[in-house]
């Protein structure tokens, strides 16, 4: 198949370019082919302008326009900052989504911290409108998390992506239910973000056109955390399961560290997502801090990869204690005295880092003679020179988290920090992602440590410590061990989406079965993570999606037979996903086949899909099989049969099925586990 031709004006047919919205050459107007309607989880945020009539009755238009025109550049600017969406100005209301059109592994996070960050813009909005105009502005905001449906809405020109189904709806209506000046949330937004703020529980509620009650909390103020495990630890940590040996080689380096045998050491902590890194690692903090040694730790975050040495100017305000309310003069006072301390007082150096943190140049003083390279160069050396002051009091554990989502300069610097011949009692741990390569090469100072999945056994542990050691029914727990195959992070949430999901009825001692499991369960804690990282494939989402319809196997030959785009397109997107770590190539096929990483990769692929979609993939899919594929129909007539009836032909699912029930096939069993030397 060809790939796709330009766009052409549907009157004279000449080339249009992208975007456009009529035709330069003829000047007709362009029709817009509607976008695919998608099937994702989204956090919605309802805004609202409290007492908007009253207002309209005080104000004369005019003024009421630029009143209104603040009151939207204040929600649009903290918006933005989280990379939210304002799907719809709904005159004095915002609706607005978190992960679309773009998901982000912490959309709800991001939508609790717009919430938080547009009433504290619209309280000091006010205070200026209270002066020049004698008005007073309040917002009330609603936040629920859920799968919609974004398509198209609308005709002609008016048209426009909306989110449908019930989570915008319940929103809505946790909006009309918040008090004047406050931000609510459900309680499956609630549960995803616990840990990152405080919040003050206000109970179930009846709201109107609910069937059931609706449990709300409303968000008072960001707890502090700024990592998945530091939020963690203030609402309670699964105990570490699984990682005795690897904790014990932490706990001797870091010994060594201590004891002055192996000063200066770097441990690269790497493992794909879910896998315990974090975790492990928080361990060894907690030990350090139990012998009252200093440990210090930096986080990188995804929303400021691009903003300089990010992490360590957050980890340097925090370790001063530096907030909204410290004055200029007492942050001089306090980085003077710290600086003066480790012996790095020379004007130059706390200037530097002064500038670094944002921190105003004081009455009269000149600006640095510095070019900006050098300036760059003489800072990284202030901080390093820092982090080996502070060991030389003590031993110093330093750990750096998510270190594939650092700025370019901040990995210059943990490379000049690991690659130093220095004797103080310093121990650097730095964790990311497998696919991330790390700017720090091995040697006998720096050690690499691979996290691999849990076992059976060491899954089945930890399944049982978030069931509180009560017992789950056997084909309870079957399920839990395959679909999470050792990843924690999957094995903790999936165990409590289960335990919460009311199917299982919960004894003194144990778990009795009320009902089915779903087969297609994927916590939200979870989810986002998934379809974050199907996102960032771009074009080769689709055919991810479509390989998920195939199977958590699936083979080249058969993909690249049901596929619309042509073999160079299939054989791209097949690279990014191999390069994204989500699918490998099995090594011992006869044909060229792959399987998912995850089967829960599979599944949220295969979710995203409407159901119209998925009807037609397999269809597609089971056509190809019997028409193109001879062998297979012959040796896998059954998996024939579920693409006709997932596809809506039951006729043709019928004649397949009874050529499997007469035994002529036997199955090949699709391999459920990871061959060790490609599971990192």
């Amino acid at each position: 198949m060809s790939s796709a031709s330009p766009r052409q004006c549907a009157n004279c047919h000449e080339a249009l370019p992208e975007g456009a919205r009529f035709c330069g050459h003829c000047g007709a107007p362009v029709r817009r082919e509607a976008p695919a309607a998608e099937l994702r989880q989204l956090t919605v945020l309802f805004c609202d302008l409290v007492g908007s009539t009253a207002l309209a009755d005080t104000l004369d238009p005019e003024d009421l326009r630029e009143v209104t025109g603040a009151y939207h550049t204040v929600c649009t600017q903290v918006i933005a900052r989280f990379e939210g969406h304002v799907a719809q100005y709904l005159g004095d209301g915002l609706l607005v989504y978190f992960g679309y059109p773009v998901a982000h592994e912490d959309d709800a996070r991001r939508a609790v911290q717009a919430a938080l960050g547009i009433i504290d813009g619209i309280g000091k909005l006010s205070v200026r409108l209270r002066s020049e105009r004698r008005v007073e502005l309040s917002v009330r905001i609603g936040i629920h998390t859920g799968a919609v449906v974004v398509g198209e809405v609308g005709q002609g020109e008016r048209r426009e992506n909306l989110a449908l189904g019930r989570t915008p709806n319940l929103a809505a209506r946790v909006q009309a239910f918040a008090q004047p000046g406050t931000a609510v949330v459900s309680d499956v937004t609630f549960r995803i973000v616990r840990g990152y703020f405080e919040f003050e529980p206000l109970g179930a509620h009846e709201l109107k056109g609910l069937a059931e009650p609706v449990v709300m909390h409303r968000a008072v103020r960001e707890s502090g955390a700024d990592s998945r495990l530091d939020a963690g630890r203030r609402v309670g940590l699964t105990a570490l399961t699984g990682r005795a040996r690897e904790l014990e080689g932490l706990e001797q380096a870091w010994a060594a560290v201590v004891g002055g045998s192996a000063p200066g050491r770097t441990v690269l902590v790497r493992g794909e997502a879910g896998i315990g890194k974090s975790r492990l690692v928080a361990c060894l903090r907690e030990q350090a801090e139990a012998g009252s040694y200093t440990a210090i730790e930096c986080a990188c975050s995804p929303y400021y990869q691009n903003t300089f040495l990010f992490p360590v100017i957050a980890s340097v305000e925090r370790s001063f204690g530096f907030n909204r309310e410290t004055t200029d003069a007492d942050k001089w006072l306090a980085l003077e005295q710290r600086l003066e301390r480790y012996g790095m007082g020379a004007p130059e150096t706390v200037r530097l880092v002064a500038q670094l943190l944002s921190m105003p140049a004081r009455e009269g003083s000149a600006p640095l003679a510095l070019s900006p390279q050098q300036q760059r160069e003489r800072t990284l050396d202030a901080l390093k020179g820092w982090l080996l002051a502070v060991a030389r009091e003590g031993p110093t554990l330093f750990v750096l988290e998510d270190l594939h989502w650092a700025d370019p300069t901040t990995l210059e610097l943990m490379k000049a920090i690991a690659t130093s011949s220095t004797d103080v009692p310093l121990m650097s741990i730095l964790t990311f992602r497998s696919e991330f390569e790390a700017p720090v090469p091995e040697s006998d100072r720096v050690s690499v440590l691979t996290l691999n999945r849990l076992g059976r056994d060491e899954t089945t542990a930890m399944i049982a410590r978030v069931a509180k050691s009560k017992a789950i029914p056997e084909v309870v727990l079957q399920q839990l061990i395959e679909r999470t195959e050792g990843i924690p992070l999957f094995v903790e949430e999936v165990t409590k989406a289960v335990l919460e999901l009311g199917v299982l009825i919960e004894r003194d001692d144990r778990y009795e079965l009320a009902g089915p499991l779903p087969a297609d369960l994927i916590p939200a804690t979870v989810q986002g993570s998934l379809i974050t990282r199907l996102d960032r494939l771009g074009s080769a989402k689709a055919i991810a999606q479509l390989a998920a319809t195939i199977g958590r196997e699936f083979r080249l030959d058969v993909l690249q037979a049901v596929a619309t785009v042509d073999e160079a397109a299939v054989r791209d997107g097949l690279d990014r996903l191999l390069g994204a770590e989500l699918i490998f190539e099995v090594a011992d096929a006869p044909e060229i086949t792959f399987l998912f990483k995850h089967a829960l990769i599979q599944d949220a692929a295969y979710q995203s899909l409407l159901k119209k979609t998925r009807r037609e993939q397999h269809l597609r899919i089971g056509e190809a099989l019997a028409a193109r594929f001879p062998v297979v129909a012959e040796q896998r007539p059954e998996l024939v049969a579920q693409h006709f009836a997932a596809g809506g032909d039951p006729d043709q699912a019928v004649t397949f099925g009874m050529r499997a029930g007469s035994g002529r096939s036997p199955a090949r069993p699709i391999t459920k586990r990871l061959p060790t030397s490609r599971a990192h």
